[in-house]
């Protein structure tokens, strides 16, 4: 065989173990997760609340009731808790002469504490924290 004759077909031309380089595939981070919707997540559920339970809290509790329902009662707690804060310092730095007012707001706390957990209809509690 000479180099001016083409090799014969009949046997097969040596493979080469080197084949061309692959084009690189570009980096695609992950899709980032969409947004939070406001309020749980659609696949969260939780047991439902009972107006029994935030009644009889108010009741031996005070405005300690809106823990129950912190998600939607947050401000009324905190207000309160400042509230009671201010009057209890209060009435330790008069000794005692501000209870003439502490007392009576206290009072009035507490009656707004069971008067707000009784009010609310039981729909309320049963799709808390969706509700209203």
């Amino acid at each position: 065989m000479s180099m001016d004759t083409p090799p014969s077909t009949d046997q097969p031309l040596p493979a080469s173990n080197v084949e061309p380089v692959a084009p690189p595939i570009p980096y695609l981070p992950p899709a980032p997760p969409p947004p939070p919707a406001y309020g749980p997540a659609a696949y969260a559920w939780r047991l439902p609340k009972s107006k029994n339970t935030a009644v009889l809290l108010a009741v031996f509790l005070g405005f300690q009731t809106w823990m129950y329902t912190y998600e939607r009662d947050a401000w009324k707690f905190w207000t309160c808790f400042v509230v009671t804060g201010v009057n209890a310092l209060l009435a330790l730095i008069t000794v005692g002469a501000w209870l003439f007012v502490a007392v009576p707001a206290g009072f009035g706390i507490w009656l707004w504490a069971i008067i707000d957990a009784g009010a609310r209809p039981r729909q309320f509690y049963d799709l808390y924290p969706s509700a209203y």
